[in-house]
């Protein structure tokens, strides 16, 4: 059980193997052989660990005549291949076990405890009884850098394929196993000896340093005169870095040789895999499901990201993650030189710090008029300033600007006017602009800017709107790792029938967001950026003419049509607030419903069929979104529902008496449906995830999407006292354009659906470049300009 949350801390494998190998040295003086050693006879208790289940595998044969498997389990009826996991050779061929037998069924468990995997693994029996035979697992140090030399080879040759060759006794290991623990070091020599061997090594020691003092001159000669070399790093095994939508974007350990990032296989939950960049293996890391924006403790040991509504921390050699403090959807994080103290931000929040040990976060920022988020700090080497990015969410503006701030002081100073966010090196301060990698000298001691910022040859830098945030991680030895692209994603607005059959299309290919049809479908408002900001435009799809409708100095978006097709209702995101509009399509006169500060986000998501109450989700600074309601009538808002979960995409029932809504109260987001007005009570619709529902026109059939956005669903419902919901099944398979709550809509009918789906062939998302000696182009490109 403790294995299948990952691998253990070094510690604790040392620590439990003494007590298995203890365990295992009683017994075999007592002449007994337990044979079938494996992590399933471990119990962990409060004392240590005990070995349980000795003699209980025994086999009477191994094969009989005929090559067929006659051994079972005798705890578990048909469990072969969990037994086979931890056989020697010797059993698995027929011959008789001994004490070295245990040794080596106790090296796989080692080896389990210390990577979370299996030494040996096959797809059917045979391939894994040949596994056995004549492959050898791969280094414990490449799946785990951390590991001790020894603790390698102690593994080794417990699996060694000859029993001679092997461990002879428990004791051996065992007394290895302490020698490990008492802080032995990785190398295999140690001088132990004194007297003239100690004056001879003293000796030595002065020549070395003389010679090494030389050849570390010559070194940093090479190095600071060494060009750039830009390496790609591809993403592991089936998976694929989704770092825009994702959230998990690439950083670059300190010293610069390791990487740890967010990749996503198609219906699974992205998690954080760690890769050594002299190995072409990364390691999956347990534990981390939706894990978002990771960063580097100073001495590479552990990590930290953001999840489940929390900040957390990782040690990178094994273990389950630490909870540290509660934190809404991070937007990262940096550790003091020291390890002692962690700032991160929220989405809409300042800056806050706490101890790397964990405990209350306390704010060292202020947010101002404007600004409605302060985020991605980095810690300055003296532990005590940091830069971060004070930002209008959402956008790329003019207006965001890299700050400087202090743990002790709520005062931040404004550094660097237009730019995503800081990363320094050694007195410079790195940042894109434009997608254009820049740099600008900063002095320390001064906490002063130095000259004008200077533009380095990587361009097309992939970044994010939505974050503010470019694809870029830097190392404090001059490593760099980034990913190119344009940060837009093309999508165009298509009809699709119920058995995935592409009709047409409503839009040319351009960067949509969200789409809305008019009641009958004759017409089509969404948002896109043809123009900056981006505001909203109407496709007459029987006419197949294009007109603007709204042309505030806003981002416009998640439009809703009145039930008689009069007018609109939008969310408005302008420089100082934050609105709930409805505009007259006729007339274009324009009122405000509701507003809010800049950082409140309000997203409508439903117009209910009378035409007088409004549904929409509202976020706030320490809280995720909530369900709320408006009526036409009174212009009051009114909670709907909240809670310390996520929910949003509300949309009323045709009846109005309804309310079907998307939440993760229950791990992955989960589609449900409740009474309006608000009861309390609850019916869960799907049980394997679903976001985004929509209701047929009459009621009788709710739509909802799977797999993150690439499978339409559709669930029979019967709305009366209490919901009768029948069984779902998939319509059809789509590639979507751009995730959110008003990613598709669907006629009334049933019949078709337009979804922003994404155009062209999906090519895959770039790779990630590596560049060694970034410090070099950097130095020389000051230099140039200078």
């Amino acid at each position: 059980d403790r294995i299948a949350k990952g691998p253990l801390p070094i510690e604790q494998v040392v620590r439990y193997g003494i007590e298995i190998a203890e365990a295992l040295e009683k017994a075999h003086k007592a002449g007994v052989v337990h044979r079938d050693l494996k992590p399933g006879n471990v119990m962990i208790t409060k004392t240590g660990a005990k070995l349980l289940d000795f003699g209980l595998a025994k086999p009477a044969s191994v094969f009989n005549v005929d090559g067929a498997t006659q051994h079972k389990s005798l705890t578990q009826e048909g469990t072969i291949v969990g037994t086979f996991q931890y056989m020697a050779p010797e059993q698995i061929e027929g011959g008789e076990a001994d004490a070295r037998t245990d040794i080596f069924a106790f090296g796989a468990v080692l080896y389990e405890m210390a990577t979370g995997r299996r030494a040996f693994e096959g797809r059917s029996k045979a391939s894994l009884i040949a596994s056995i035979l004549t492959a050898e697992p791969q280094p414990i140090s490449a799946i785990q850098p951390m590991t001790p030399v020894t603790f390698d080879r102690i593994v080794r040759m417990c699996l060694q394929k000859d029993p001679d060759q092997r461990w002879q006794s428990a004791h051996d290991i065992a007394a290895e196993l302490r020698w490990i623990g008492e802080g032995a070091p990785a190398a295999s020599v140690v001088a132990r000896k004194s007297g003239v061997i100690a004056w001879s090594v003293a000796a030595a020691a002065a020549l070395a340093a003389l010679v090494f003092g030389t050849i570390a001159w010559r070194d940093v000669t090479a190095h600071r005169n060494a060009p750039p070399v830009r390496t790609v790093i591809l993403s592991p095994g089936k998976t694929s870095f989704d770092f825009l939508t994702g959230a998990a974007p690439p950083a670059i350990s300190p010293d610069g040789t390791r990487i740890v990032f967010g990749a996503v296989e198609r219906g699974k939950p992205r998690t954080l895999w760690i890769r050594s960049l002299d190995s072409l293996v990364a390691q999956q890391l347990t534990g981390t499901d939706d894990a978002m924006f990771p960063f580097w403790s100073p001495d590479g040991r552990s990590i930290a990201f953001f999840a489940d509504n929390a900040l957390k921390k990782m040690d990178v050699s094994g273990g389950a993650a630490v909870v540290l403090c509660s934190a809404v959807d991070g937007r990262g994080g940096s550790w003091s030189s020291d390890g002692r103290t962690i700032v991160f931000a929220a989405r809409f929040s300042p800056i806050y710090r706490v101890s790397a040990a964990g405990g209350t976060a306390v704010e060292v920022t202020k947010l101002g008029s404007r600004v409605t988020t302060h985020r991605w700090p980095q810690f300055l080497p003296d532990g005590q300033h940091f830069l971060f990015l004070s930002a209008v969410t959402g956008t790329e503006d003019p207006a965001n600007a890299i700050a400087l701030g202090s743990i002790d002081s709520m005062v931040p100073k404004p550094l660097i006017t237009y730019a995503n966010e800081p990363h320094y090196l050694n007195g410079t301060i790195v940042f894109t602009r434009d997608g254009t990698l820049t740099a600008q000298r900063f002095d320390e001691k001064k906490l002063a800017l130095i000259g004008d910022p200077v533009p380095l040859r990587e361009q097309q830098i992939e970044s994010t709107r939505n974050f503010s945030r470019s694809i870029v991680s830097v190392a404090s030895n001059g490593s760099l790792i980034y990913q190119l692209g344009t940060g837009v994603t093309i999508t165009q607005p298509t009809w699709f029938d119920r058995s995935g059959k592409i009709l047409g299309t409503a839009a040319e290919p351009a960067n949509y967001t969200t789409v809305a049809l008019a009641p009958h479908a004759d017409a089509l408002i969404t948002a896109f950026a043809p123009t900056n900001p981006a505001n909203l435009w109407m496709f007459d799809l029987s006419r197949n003419v294009k007109s603007r409708v709204t042309f505030n100095n806003a981002i416009d978006n998640f439009p809703l049509w009145s039930p008689d097709r009069s007018r609109i209702v939008y969310s408005s995101y302008q420089p100082q607030r934050a609105v709930i509009s409805m505009r007259d399509l006729t007339t274009g006169a324009e009122q405000t419903l509701w507003q809010g500060d800049r950082g409140a986000n309000p997203l409508t998501t439903s117009w209910s069929a009378d035409g007088d109450r409004i549904l929409f989700s509202l976020a706030g600074a320490s809280t995720r979104p909530d369900i709320w309601w408006l009526s036409l009538a009174d212009r009051k808002p009114h909670l709907y529902l909240g809670t310390e979960f996520l929910e949003s995409g509300a949309v009323f029932s045709p009846d109005g008496k309804w309310v079907a809504y998307q939440s993760n109260e229950s791990g992955p987001p989960e589609v449900y449906v409740a009474p309006f007005p608000p009861t309390g009570a609850k019916w869960q619709v799907t049980t394997n995830g679903g976001i985004v529902p929509r209701w047929r026109g009459d009621g009788k059939e709710l739509f909802y999407v799977v797999d993150n956005g690439t499978k339409m669903m559709a669930v029979p419902i019967a709305l009366g006292a209490t919901p009768q919901i029948g069984l779902a099944v998939e319509l059809f398979q789509f590639r979507l354009g751009v995730r959110n709550v008003r990613m598709y809509d669907v006629t009334s009918d049933g019949q078709r659906f337009l979804i922003n789906a994404r155009f062209g062939e999906e090519p895959p998302p770039p790779p990630l470049v590596f560049m060694q000696h970034f410090d070099n182009e950097l130095r020389a490109a000051e230099d140039q300009r200078n």
